[in-house]
């Protein structure tokens, strides 16, 4: 009897099982997110996964950054943040193209655009500082760029943090 009853409560994990994981079979993530990424992720993640923020995120940690470090007024803070949203919805645009395209460019070609993209930016950025504010920008960046070649030289990815323990 006790054997007969053990079958019958395994088959009934399993049908239980398989109708739980089919609920989501075939389903596609929303747009942006990869298998395995959609909603109830939990707080705190985003479309990139742990750690990620979505784009508004991004641009109001960035904009807090260099008010931070510049001392921005109101008026030049708002003006960064429009610059930073143009600037990711251009990438947005530029990766959607990318993809339909059905090609992706090499590595260095990819590394070579973002640094372009990058000095245009800090250009734009420059042009709404005063004078005292756009010496201490150049500071501001060339100790970004100090983060990027020493990770360089750590074998890390330029951007990423080390894990911390």
């Amino acid at each position: 009897m006790k054997r007969i009853f053990t079958i019958m409560m395994v088959v009934a994990m399993v049908i239980a099982g398989n109708s739980v994981f089919a609920q989501n079979y075939g389903q596609m993530p929303p747009q942006g997110m990869g298998p395995g990424m959609g909603p109830g992720m939990g707080p705190g993640m985003g479309p990139g996964g742990p750690g990620r923020m979505n784009p508004e995120e991004m641009v109001k940690e960035r904009v807090a950054k260099l008010t931070k470090a510049l001392d921005l007024s109101q008026e030049q803070a708002s003006k960064v943040a429009a610059l930073y949203k143009e600037q990711m919805e251009s990438r947005r645009e530029q990766r959607q193209k990318a993809m339909q395209s059905g090609q992706r460019p090499d590595r260095e070609t990819m590394m070579q655009q973002m640094k372009a993209d990058r000095d245009q930016m800090n250009l734009k950025i420059a042009e709404i500082l005063t004078p005292e504010q756009q010496e201490k920008f150049k500071a501001y960046i060339a100790g970004q760029e100090d983060g990027r070649a020493a990770g360089k030289k750590k074998g890390r990815a330029p951007g990423k943090r080390p894990d911390k323990k």
